[in-house]
């Protein structure tokens, strides 16, 4: 049977219920770039909220990429984050090859790290995992990472490793008592890489009153923290341990006006069928952070809500994983559909 579809019209009441997937480790630190918050700069006001409702009690922000990038935002963010209170870094994605490029984006890094106003003393971070260092072998690669610390070393700053587990020893020496490792499990329920100063243990948290996913880190050790006592931030007690929520369930009521949150968006509930008559791109929100898949024409999406963004009104669908994903099936200005209703 075809039911016609009116959006803003919601075809049911009942209860949804969903469970948040969340790990077994502390928040105790978290980096930015300008994937983060739809790329706006955090205030103090919410860095201050994440110290005090999650125990975050460091920021690694990102400063620059190869020899000429570097993210506009990062001194904000420094300035923010130190206004509360909380110890800054920052970190340099890595696309060096050679020693000589090594030293050039050092060099990029340290004049980002000036002009962001980080303190002399704070950890610049080489993010070291893209292609170029894993086609590398380990010995260039241990080469090129001991040239960028150089500079970075007689800049005043502080030099450490951040990559994946993968690359371990394996594509480049990361000495015990140092480096930023990163590994997600799907369930987390033992502490992983405790001999390092940090554990990457989650891309996918997410934090009241910003917007999209965050990368957490638990920390072992007073590194990312000036070498001073962490718990002069907030407690380790105080530090949200998420393996305490493992199972948060959220219970949201549906009706002619019902409503749910992701992120910053209010998404309005509605559930319906939608057949697409064209390729269209899903995103993590909507219209922003493409997933690099697509809904084809001959293919159909069962939704839960919608939203109007811009141009374009997109549905929402519950991945297999819990989280929602968009796909625009209305182009608003002309009220000219991407697809079929029903």
């Amino acid at each position: 049977m075809k039911k016609r579809i009116f959006l803003g019209v919601l075809a049911f009441v009942s209860a949804f219920f969903f469970a948040i997937n969340v790990h077994a480790a502390r928040t105790d630190m978290i980096d930015i770039s300008s994937h983060n918050n739809n790329g706006n700069t955090i205030t103090t006001e919410q860095y201050a909220s994440l110290r005090n409702n999650y125990g975050v009690k460091a920021v690694v922000v990102k400063l620059s990429e190869g020899t000429t990038y570097t993210w506009s935002k990062a001194a904000a963010n420094v300035s923010n984050a130190n206004a509360a209170g909380l110890y800054t870094n920052g970190y340099h994605y890595a696309r060096y090859t050679t020693t000589s490029k090594a030293t050039e984006e050092a060099q990029n890094a340290v004049a980002a790290a000036k002009n962001a106003g980080l303190g002399v003393g704070s950890v610049i971070v080489a993010d070291v995992e893209a292609d170029e260092q894993k086609a590398l072998t380990k010995s260039q690669n241990d080469l090129d990472n001991m040239a960028f610390e150089a500079v970075v070393e007689n800049a005043g700053y502080r030099f450490d490793l951040y990559t994946m587990e993968s690359m371990v020893n394996s594509k480049m020496t990361i000495a015990d008592g140092s480096g930023w490792i990163a590994k997600y499990p799907k369930n987390v329920t033992i502490d992983l890489f405790t001999n390092r100063n940090g554990w990457q243990f989650s891309s996918k948290m997410t934090f009241n009153g910003l917007y999209g996913y965050y990368d957490v880190s638990q920390l072992y050790t007073n590194y990312y923290t000036a070498n001073q006592d962490r718990n002069a931030v907030i407690s380790n007690s105080d530090t949200t341990d998420v393996s305490k929520v493992t199972k948060k369930t959220v219970t949201t009521t549906s009706s002619t006006s019902g409503t749910f949150k992701d992120g910053s968006y209010t998404i309005t509930r509605q559930n319906g069928t939608f057949y697409p008559n064209q390729t269209l791109r899903i995103f993590k929100y909507p219209g922003s952070q493409a997933t690099g898949k697509y809904y084809y024409k001959g293919e159909h999406v069962i939704y839960d809500g919608y939203v109007h963004v811009g141009n374009y009104i997109y549905v929402s669908y519950k991945t297999s994983t819990g989280y929602h994903h968009y796909i625009a099936v209305r182009y608003a200005p002309t009220r000219r559909a991407l697809g079929t209703f029903k």
